[in-house]
């Protein structure tokens, strides 16, 4: 575990410093004047916004987790769901395979088996927000390229993985590699899970409940951006929300740092707004997703572990995923 410690303390640190620069060339009084008058009143709402969002996107897990026959009580599912959360500073959120071997722990169900829901989770998500990016996109006339490129290329994936005369060939061939050859049971595990998660009609299904709970958090983007004097439609908020977080997931940085970041702020310097608006605003719903979510994993997994017993994460070290 001291590499996800560690990961978690350079992240904090990497995300300081980050904001720290943006405040200096934004003049760093005129961002704590900004911040200092925002409402108060509006931080719960900004909040709850959040975890409403969390909460839609544990309805999808646990629907996952049903789809490949695992069988857990609703409680103990929503806290090992949430207790991903703390490893979301992690390159691509694959910390939160986390969730995998707490289910494994919990249960004996293998790694293998419910890994995919994780890929599940993020593959739906990415196509919610990939789809509201390319409407922004081509309604602004921004970024169309990258929209569009980032959907041909979850749809080639997508439907690789439906095809099993594709994929399981290339799953075999995976397999013959020396070093990888042991694991070429793990591999056709993997990929039978994927396989009924990614089929078309929990594909469809999930991908639209995805479009629902992503939509609490694109406005809560919108409410910080309309108290800071920014005068935005939704459907803008939600573009350009969903652009930066797109755009911050394929950068493989831990969180999106640096890359989704800079994309808030340049997006609301494009609309004329002083420096200390834009950096302020990036701040407050980085505050309000990424490091929300992250307090929220760490609350969730402590009341996990109060409740079954100390868990040893150095698990997550072990290549075993039976």
């Amino acid at each position: 575990m001291k590499n996800y410690r560690r990961t978690i303390i350079y992240s904090i640190i990497a995300s300081v410093v980050l904001y720290l620069a943006f405040s200096i060339y934004a003049d760093i009084d005129k961002v704590i004047d900004a911040l200092s008058k925002f409402s108060l009143l509006l931080i719960p709402a900004i909040f709850g916004l959040v975890f409403a969002n969390y909460i839609f996107r544990f309805f999808k897990w646990h629907y996952y987790l049903g789809l490949i026959d695992v069988k857990i009580g609703a409680w103990e599912s929503f806290l090992i769901f949430l207790s991903g959360f703390m490893l979301s500073v992690t390159p691509g959120k694959m910390g939160e395979v986390l969730k995998s071997f707490l289910l494994k722990e919990r249960i004996g169900v293998s790694v293998s088996k419910t890994a995919p829901v994780i890929f599940a989770e993020r593959v739906t998500d990415m196509t919610a927000l990939i789809i509201i990016a390319l409407a922004g996109a081509l309604s602004f006339n921004y970024g169309r390229e990258f929209a569009i490129g980032a959907l041909i290329v979850f749809t080639i994936m997508i439907t690789i993985i439906s095809n099993r005369g594709l994929a399981l060939p290339l799953v075999h061939i995976l397999g013959r590699v020396g070093f990888l050859k042991r694991f070429l049971p793990h591999f056709i595990e993997l990929y039978e899970s994927a396989y009924t998660l990614l089929k078309p009609k929990p594909m469809v299904l999930m991908t639209l409940f995805s479009l629902i709970s992503w939509f609490f958090e694109c406005y809560a983007y919108y409410l910080i951006l309309n108290e800071l004097t920014v005068d935005v439609s939704l459907f803008r908020a939600s573009f350009y929300y969903s652009f930066a977080t797109v755009a911050g997931a394929l950068s493989f940085l831990p969180g999106g740092l640096g890359a989704t970041d800079a994309l808030f702020t340049l997006f609301i310097q494009s609309l004329n707004k002083p420096e200390a608006i834009a950096v302020s605003s990036t701040i407050l719903i980085r505050v309000a997703t990424l490091w929300f979510a992250v307090i929220v994993g760490l609350v969730a997994f402590w009341i996990y572990q109060r409740k079954e017993g100390k868990i040893d994460l150095n698990i997550l070290n072990k290549t075993e995923v039976n």
